[in-house]
């Protein structure tokens, strides 16, 4: 098998999935938890607040929904910003 061919092979496709982490510990949306957010890898996602809780609409490429929700979970648990995951929704 050519070497194009074999690459093309391995490769595991990626789909978007739309899915929102809503969180508790705070109520407002600050520069340096936004900044920290984004560096912690959730640039993919749509911050708001709403009924005294933050959420993030994420848009995540992964080959499935289970990584792309495991991922994104972690992400924001590495921004280490204090928040407590209450409950996932679709988009």
């Amino acid at each position: 098998m050519p070497e194009t061919a074999r690459a093309k092979s391995n490769r595991v496709a990626q789909v978007t999935h739309q899915f929102s982490l809503i969180y508790s510990g705070t109520s407002e949306l600050t520069e340096d938890l936004e900044n920290a957010l984004f560096e912690a890898g959730c640039a993919d996602a749509l911050l708001g607040v709403q009924n005294g809780e933050v959420f993030l609409d994420f848009r995540r490429k992964a080959p499935s929904f289970q990584v792309a929700l495991t991922s994104a979970v972690m992400d924001v648990e590495r921004a280490g910003v204090g928040l407590e995951l209450v409950r996932v929704e679709p988009a």
